[in-house]
């Protein structure tokens, strides 16, 4: 995932080291997997956690669990692993993904964290960069960071720790780029990875299931007359 940093050098916008706050954005999806005959609940995947503002009420985000679609296709059951604060982690049970109809992008809502005191972020769809968004402001061969999880070192899978890898920008909106199915092998700081557009997270935010979800939420916010409140996430406290 691309976003922006507001540092700014020449007059225009850099990619720098992020903050600390942007790993608490980062989630493990996590799913049953059996070994030596023990169901355990198992990394499959990276996740990150997206909010968009309410257009209706007032101070009101919601908040997204956003993957690549193969990630969760086909699992029964999913949860998103958050560190808490009191330490150790929770596996947060996300349901009813909602897939792009040509990209490998799935979405859910998060709900239900609020009593939970999970030790997690958003990046919010401001920070969001390229088409459908705003200017990239970064140019091929300038450094770039990605954030994400290597399952492979299990003490991070385990407490959810992010790790942030970096590397040069090689090219930009590149088309019909030839994909296979399987996996790519690489050393941990290699800087090699594959960014999803977020323009193409936008647009699953706005298909008719999650539009339709946002709007029932937004009536009983207003039922509640909460209008007025401070910032608050939407269905944080459901049970």
């Amino acid at each position: 995932m691309a976003i922006q940093d507001v540092s700014a050098f020449s007059s225009r916008l850099l990619f720098v080291p992020l903050t600390y706050d942007f790993l608490l954005a980062v989630t493990f999806i996590i799913a049953p997997r059996e070994k030596d005959g023990v169901t355990r609940p198992t990394p499959v995947g990276t996740g990150f956690v997206v909010s968009f503002p309410s257009a209706e009420v007032q101070n009101l985000r919601f908040e997204y669990v956003v993957t690549a679609s193969h990630v969760v296709q086909g699992e029964r059951e999913t949860y998103a692993r958050f560190r808490k604060r009191e330490g150790g982690v929770h596996d947060l049970p996300i349901h009813d993904w909602v897939h792009h109809a040509r990209a490998d992008v799935a979405l859910a809502a998060l709900r239900g964290h609020g009593p939970l005191r999970l030790h997690l972020k958003h990046i919010a769809s401001d920070m969001f960069i390229g088409p459908g968004t705003k200017p990239i402001g970064v140019y091929p061969g300038e450094r770039v960071y990605f954030l994400g999880l290597f399952e492979r070192l299990g003490s991070l899978g385990d407490q959810n720790v992010a790790m942030v890898r970096s590397g040069t920008l090689g090219a930009w909106e590149v088309g019909d780029l030839p994909v296979e199915a399987g996996s790519i092998e690489a050393q941990v700081n290699s800087g090699v990875g594959v960014v999803t557009p977020s323009q193409m997270i936008v647009e699953t935010y706005d298909m008719e299931e999650l539009s339709e979800d946002r709007e029932r939420v937004e009536e009983r916010e207003k039922e509640r007359g909460d209008e007025g409140a401070g910032e608050r996430v939407a269905g944080a406290d459901d049970e």
